[in-house]
């Protein structure tokens, strides 16, 4: 264990010399509980309810984070913030060190590089017990997810790097994670070798590896999952379009955590595919959301001339959420945010309304296509979720596949605030508002958005279970 010991000694001397205040897991838990009091629309609204019960919730891991030490903190808060059922409610790192303290980290981490004999035995190991092992890309290197061979790291499953453009790199140590608390969860090493809180989880039916900060691998190996054959251009974040047939076009949406013109990019490439399809079959298992870059994609299967309007919600008055406003709030008559930041300085600590929205007018567009199928997940929450709302909005062609979504829409735009750790860039994040007035007794978060049609967890190929449907019912 001689590697984690270096680790622990160097996090220790770094926290003994940071030039902020002294940082443990118990002060960064009372500042996440004060912020929860302070700033969280999601506790505010069910205060009188959920008080006495969060109260104790609060006594009980405030005696838990005494005696936990930084490198488990934040695996500690995300399962505290669990009470909320509320997945825009995280704690989250992004590590900040110094080039020296980072030289150690990797002289460290290289020390245990796989050879190539070892990788080569690693990778011929075929008989996967979890959806997590097998052969993985980014788009510009390759990895092995593996059982841990023995290796002195403190984890189940771990990922190694076994082709990159920097061949130095082979063989390095990515993440290790352990399944605790129903979730695969671990350390993940960033491309300066900065240690970070990760989890991780194998989607669309384990074609796509989720990676906790909107990182994306695509799966090399599985049988009947798409395969990356050419890694040229490939990029796991951008959205696939292929057309079938003379009749179905499907289009894949790993995420919409990703650059706008990116993502219209692909979409005006395969316009005409598109817009000439009798159906489509949007594939959105997988897609944790992101932001709402997809009004586009809308226009192309929208088939009503009545604008999009977005219901007013609620928001929490509070020092942290103005600021959150201000940077967005302007003197224009029809911005959204303006009458936030007013309200919230005449009624500091109430509930009030949040931003206002003009409605959305979407273009029509001329097209062939008839019925548009959106597949669904447990994975899919947020933008996702969105996605699936306004699709239905906007058309009556549309129909929803598969499974619930994850229910994390009702509370909405997730505002980070850094929790004064130094190093370790230790941030909660939290939403701003909520969906609408009357989220409590009309929310999704319980239950998900319930698919139109249900697809049992037995069925293989849920792309041709579309399409068999459709051919049936048209």
């Amino acid at each position: 264990m001689k590697r984690w010991l270096t680790i622990f000694i160097l996090i220790g001397w770094i926290a003994s010399n940071a030039q902020v205040r002294s940082c443990n897991c118990n002060e960064i838990f009372k500042e996440t509980v004060q912020k929860i009091y302070n700033d969280y629309i999601g506790f505010a609204l069910q205060k009188r309810e959920k008080e006495k019960d969060f109260a104790h919730q609060v006594y009980v891991y405030d005696s838990l984070t005494q005696r936990t030490g930084l490198n488990e903190c934040t695996s500690l808060l995300q399962l505290f913030l669990r009470f909320f059922k509320d997945g825009h409610l995280f704690v989250s790192e992004l590590p900040v060190y110094s080039d020296s303290q980072l030289s150690v980290l990797k002289t460290d981490l290289k020390s245990t590089d796989f050879s190539s004999s070892e990788l080569a035995r690693l990778i011929m190991a075929k008989n996967p017990v979890s959806d997590l092992e097998g052969e993985w890309t980014d788009g510009s290197s390759k990895f092995a997810v593996v059982k841990n061979p023995g290796k002195n790291w403190p984890y189940e499953y771990i990922a190694i790097i076994i082709d990159a453009s920097d061949k130095s790199k082979i063989g390095e140590f990515k993440f290790g994670v352990n399944l605790k608390n129903n979730k695969w969860e671990g350390i993940y090493y960033t491309n300066k070798y900065a240690p970070r809180y990760t989890e991780v989880e194998a989607v669309r039916q384990g074609s796509i590896l989720n990676i906790w900060g909107g990182i994306l691998w695509g799966r090399l190996d599985l049988k009947g999952a798409p395969l990356v054959e050419n890694l040229s251009g490939f990029d796991p974040v951008l959205p696939e379009i292929n057309r079938i047939d003379s009749l179905f076009t499907l289009i894949r949406l790993p995420t919409f955590l990703l650059d706008k013109p990116k993502f219209d990019k692909v979409l005006y490439e395969h316009e005409k595919d598109i817009l000439e399809s009798k159906f489509l079959i949007i594939d959105l298992r997988g897609n944790g959301g992101g932001n709402a870059i997809y009004w586009d994609l809308l226009s192309f299967y929208s088939d009503s001339t009545r604008p999009v309007m977005e219901e007013t919600g609620l928001a929490l008055a509070s020092a942290d959420n103005i600021h959150y406003f201000q940077k967005y709030s302007s003197n224009d008559n029809d911005n959204p945010y303006s009458h936030v930041v007013s309200d919230m300085k005449e009624h500091m600590g109430e509930i009030v309304k949040g931003p206002i929205f003009s409605p959305i007018q979407l273009p029509t567009r001329k097209s062939n296509i008839a019925k548009v199928i959106i597949l669904t997940d447990h994975s899919n929450i947020s933008a996702a979720e969105t996605f699936i709302l306004h699709s239905k909005q906007v058309s009556t062609k549309v129909l929803t596949m598969g499974e619930s979504t994850g229910g994390v829409v009702d509370l909405d735009n997730v505002n980070s605030i850094s929790l004064d750790c130094g190093y370790r860039g230790t941030s909660l994040g939290y939403p701003m508002f909520s969906r609408n007035n009357h989220i409590l007794k009309d929310g999704y978060n319980k239950t998900g958005i319930q698919p139109d049609v249900q697809i049992n967890k037995g069925e293989e190929d849920w792309i041709f279970f579309a399409q068999k449907y459709l051919t049936r019912h048209s």
